[in-house]
This record gives structure tokens, sequence and C-alpha cells, in this order.
């Protein structure tokens, strides 16, 4: 017995990489007295995986600033996207904000990397304002995580003029730098750091290595042999999650395709 089954979806807006449970029209009747194999065949995801996004409860993409010390606030939310760099995060800033400044292009509000160290850097200058007032940025409004994008992990509220300097790496690889991919419905499929698993394949985040999807596999891949399995199949469902932390990944737009197959024998 050898089944094929496929799932894809084409993204036109953010999704979560999770096909939800995929029914089967006609469930499998597995025989125990065989062994039960699955293979991966094939597969694609997206490149465009959002790092910046205010979708499945996380919002890494809100802040407010403020031009008189506290008493009043501009809330500016990013767009859902792929952000390459805290400076183009600064562009956003200044671009919601840009009556403040006395020169557009030497605005008071500087985000910057520091990429030997891994570390973002935030300066506020107030005398850059066209009118007189003091500076103020909050990272961490309405629970945004913004502030865990940046590294900034011990203070998220600036408010007198100066640099400062985040405490951790910052988090541009939101969900790490590489995707797991698992699939539910089979019983155990591997085994991870002495833990059954069901993930079948990890892919490397490498944008130097794709243009629109990240494809998988690169070889041939053998029969994997499934030790606990069900009794009957009747859905299976597909899912990404990213290296750090088990982050959940969200495409902006582009392919998620999967094709694995079943055997018995």
């Amino acid at each position: 017995m050898s089944r094929i089954l496929t799932y894809s979806k084409v993204f036109t807006s953010i999704g979560e990489l999770d096909s939800g449970e995929i029914i089967l029209n006609q469930s499998l009747q597995l025989d125990n007295t065989k062994k039960t194999y699955i293979k991966l065949i094939s597969g694609a995801i997206t490149s465009r995986i959002a790092n910046v996004f205010n979708y499945g409860g996380i919002n890494n993409g809100l802040l407010r600033v403020s031009n008189d010390n506290g008493v009043s606030w501009t809330v500016i939310q990013l767009n859902d996207g792929v952000y390459s760099s805290p400076t183009v995060i600064q562009n956003a800033i200044n671009s919601a904000v840009e009556a403040w400044w006395t020169n557009l292009t030497d605005p008071g509000i500087l985000i910057y990397a520091n990429y030997t160290l891994g570390k973002a850097y935030i300066i506020l200058d107030s005398a850059k304002l066209s009118a007189p007032g003091q500076l103020q940025i909050d990272l961490a409004y309405n629970g945004s995580r913004i502030w865990e994008l940046l590294g900034f992990t011990v203070t998220t509220l600036f408010t007198v003029d100066g640099t400062y300097t985040a405490t951790e790496n910052a988090q541009f690889d939101w969900i790490g730098n590489r995707s797991h991919v698992y699939l539910d419905g089979f019983g155990t499929i591997s085994i991870k750091n002495s833990n059954i698993s069901n993930q079948i394949y990890s892919v490397p985040l490498a944008v130097s290595d794709v243009s629109n999807n990240y494809n998988f596999p690169s070889i041939e891949q053998p029969y994997i042999q499934l030790y606990t399995i069900p009794s009957i199949i009747s859905y299976w469902r597909v899912y990404v999650l990213g290296s750090r932390s088990n982050r959940k990944a969200y495409a902006l737009e582009g392919e998620f395709e999967v094709t694995i197959e079943i055997m018995q024998q």
C-alpha cells in the first residue's frame, strides 16, 4: 500500500504556516502486521516570512513617541513586513513624525545597528525638534514586543536625550535561522534531543540560497519507519515553527507546499 499526500497554499496576505487539520476523503486503514514508512518527497516555503508583524496575538511593530515630554503621544504601527535592519524602522518612525524636525534629513530619533556586536542603538536629540520640547520613545506600549525585536530587554521607555544601547542582540531573525517542518497525524516520526518528535525536516533560512522559496529536500530523502502509529489515519497536518523558542512562522505572500508518501510493506 502506498499513498501520496500533498498540501499546498498560496498566501496573498499574512498568515500562519500551518495547514490545520486536513481531513482525508478516504481514511487510511493500516495493517499493524506490516511496517509503515513515511517519506518527504518535496516541499517549499516562501522566503517572504515576516519578522515584524501584528498577527496571531503578537505585535512586535508597535511603539509610541512624544515630543512634549510625554504629555501627548504619537502611536506608530509598523506595517507587516520583512525588515532588514533597525534603520528601516527608524525611517518609518521619522516618516510618521516628519513635521517634528528642523531638518528632515537629520531627525532627532535615530535607531541603528552595530553589526559587529549585533546590537541596536537609540539616540534621542531634542535639539533637532522644530519647536522646543523633549523627545520620548516607548517600546512596550500596549503590550508591544518591539523592544524584544531590537534587544532592549531591561529598559523600554526612554525619556531623556542620550544614546541607549540594547542589552541583548537584536532579533531581526525573529523565528531564528531555521524553520522546522512538522507533521501531525502519523504518530512518532523522529527523535529530537532524545525526545520523540514529529519533525520531518529542517530548512535553513539562508537568503543567499533562495529566490522566492526555500525548497526542500535538495536530495532524495529516505523512507522513515514509523514505530508509534495510529491504526487509522483520517487526517494530517503540516506546520512550521522557527528554531528560536519554537516561534510560529507567518508568511506574507508566496507558496507553502509539502508532498509526502505513506507506504506499508
